[in-house]
């Protein structure tokens, strides 16, 4: 059953949140008269007890079709932010080390070529003791700014960072993942630049925004009018890029890249890239 983080009272436009509401006694009229904030209807508050306060669809009434699919998406995106947060930030070294690596298995995975090696099976007892931030997943920003983090290159990766199909990204999202494919139309806007990355019959967008550029070398944005420019002449070019996963306005999944270094074409840096053609 999908929470509600809010409801709105009565006819009026005034919202109240659990916390407000867990506040107010149960005789109080607000609690006799709550709404779906999306549609109009009738939802029941439970105080906190044995367990935390929340709201619930009043029995016997449901939710608009819209409204219904409006929540079960916004549950979705929790459930999944929820499950790939990390604490600890990709540095740059450590993206553009996964870049390349992510370049490397797209590539054999397009030709067909199957590289297995056999692992030992390590068993591991779990422990009051035993530390498990090290297998939350890490996320290439730092904080809210888009601030990435220089490290160097002996910073070891732990957690985990896939490379995903792009027909697969809406399982990502609140993830930091790999992504690869082959480079398809480039906008370069005023505040925002994206390209469309293609793989077989699926594409992505891949964004970058003001912070992309801060965390970047100068001249980025003229490197992707060059890359706009030669494309149009035929240039082809293969990339995999490690992107922030976050969902939009609706809930779809977007990709966002946060420093030029977490970006290979053609198995190096666009920069060189472009230079070699």
């Amino acid at each position: 059953m999908p929470k509600f983080e809010k409801a709105r009272y009565s006819n009026t436009r005034t919202y109240y949140t659990v916390e407000q509401l867990d506040k107010l006694v149960p005789e109080d009229a607000v609690l006799q008269n709550l709404f779906c904030e999306n549609c109009n209807c009738p939802l029941t508050f439970h105080h906190s007890g044995k367990r935390k306060a929340y709201l619930s669809t009043k029995p016997g009434y449901n939710h608009s079709e819209s409204c219904n699919n409006k929540l079960k998406r916004e549950a979705a995106v929790k459930r999944r932010v929820s499950r790939y947060s990390g604490s600890i930030a990709l540095t740059r070294t450590q993206q553009a080390r996964l870049a390349k690596s992510g370049y490397r298995a797209w590539l054999n995975r397009r030709n067909g070529t199957n590289r297995s090696s056999k692992r030992k099976s390590i068993s591991k007892r779990v422990t009051k003791k035993t530390i498990r931030e090290t297998r939350a997943v890490f996320k290439p920003v730092a904080d809210s700014n888009g601030t990435v983090p220089v490290g160097d290159a002996k910073e070891n990766v732990q957690g985990r960072t896939p490379l995903v199909p792009i027909s697969n990204i809406g399982a990502y999202i609140g993830q930091a993942i790999k992504v690869a494919g082959e480079i398809g139309d480039v906008h370069v806007g005023k505040n925002i630049t994206s390209f469309k990355l293609i793989d077989q019959s699926n594409e992505v967008t891949i964004k970058l925004n003001e912070a992309t550029f801060r965390n970047s070398a100068a001249g980025l944005k003229n490197v992707f009018l060059t890359l706009k420019s030669k494309l149009k002449d035929n240039f082809k070019a293969f990339c995999c890029a490690v992107v922030d996963v976050i969902p939009d306005t609706e809930g779809n999944p977007m990709c966002i890249l946060r420093t030029e270094d977490a970006l290979v074409v053609n198995g190096t840096t666009v920069r060189i890239a472009l230079k070699i053609h």
